[in-house]
């Protein structure tokens, strides 16, 4: 008998990414934060995990070349919206000598945009309360109008007493009309995420923190039990109940292209927890696959 597995939802934005190959040429990809975390939490872990992606396409060639793609990457579809006369948002990756990335974007008005148009808290709540553990990002939250995020954390506060939820702030300053806002949209979901995947670049963005110590202070004194704050190559600090550890990454590398590490950290590390793995051996695999991921251009790679 096949065991039962634990089913994880992973709500957001998938795009059509264009990532550099050289001499001004392009290779179309599909990329988004939560997405990039749902593919590699599929890889990893599929034999003990069922994986979802809970998003909105359009009725387009490239939304449905798009679901297709999902589906080959293993990934259950059957909580995506499908809505007439929309189509998926695009962008653009760029690197400097660094490996650092940069993005022009092309997403307004996109169907993911409209996810929860028109649903209700008890449309959502049924929607997702078959899953054992709910991951979203900062980025999920800022492309939604302001009725439907808070109609998204009224859901997720009831959801919250059953099912895991995790949460990667991930800023993007583009996508918020004001920092304010973004900020008491953070504080909501710190006081509904039983785990934050914080990076210190994000603080200081949004915050102007000064130090880790203060960043997880802030996390946990919004309410969330777990705290990790990323910190690129220095690694990751990890707050909690009895929980106090620095988690170096295992090698020193020169990144080709630095997208994706944050969410391929975020799969391992969720993932790691879920089948119940300790927080140090949690990181230790994120970094694992980060470390792989940031070696080649593109946000979603062949492990």
């Amino acid at each position: 008998m096949e065991a039962i597995k634990l089913r994880v939802a992973c709500i957001g934005e998938c795009m059509v990414e264009m990532a550099p190959v050289g001499n001004g040429q392009y290779r179309q990809n599909f990329a988004g934060d939560t997405y990039n975390t749902s593919v590699y939490l599929q890889r990893l872990f599929g034999h003990q995990l069922q994986v979802s992606y809970v998003t909105a396409l359009g009725e387009d060639a490239l939304s449905q070349a798009m679901l297709e793609h999902f589906r080959t990457e293993h990934i259950d579809t059957t909580s995506i919206r499908i809505i007439k006369d929309q189509q998926p948002g695009l962008y653009i990756i760029e690197n400097d000598a660094q490996g650092e990335r940069f993005f022009q974007y092309w997403r307004a008005n996109s169907a993911a945009s409209n996810t929860f148009k028109d649903m209700t808290c008890a449309d959502i709540v049924a929607l997702l309360k078959s899953y054992d553990l709910i991951f979203l990002s900062g980025i999920s939250l800022a492309i939604l109008d302001p009725n439907q995020r808070q109609t998204l954390l009224q859901a997720l506060t009831l959801l919250a007493s059953d099912t895991q939820i995790a949460f990667d702030p991930n800023f993007r300053p583009a996508l918020w009309p004001k920092v304010d806002e973004c900020r008491l949209v953070f504080e909501q979901m710190a006081g509904i995420a039983h785990l934050v995947l914080s990076s210190f670049e994000d603080d200081q963005a949004v915050w102007e923190t000064a130090d880790v110590i203060t960043a997880q202070a802030r996390w946990r004194g919004w309410g969330c039990p777990e705290v990790i704050i990323k910190h690129g190559g220095q690694g990751c600090w990890l707050f909690g109940d009895q929980l106090d550890e620095h988690v170096a990454p295992q090698h020193v590398l020169a990144p080709v292209d630095t997208t994706g590490a944050g969410d391929s950290f975020c799969a391992g590390y969720i993932g790691a927890r879920l089948i119940g793995q300790t927080p140090v051996q949690s990181a230790q695999l994120g970094h694992q696959i980060a470390a792989q991921v940031v070696m080649h251009a593109g946000a979603v790679i062949n492990l």
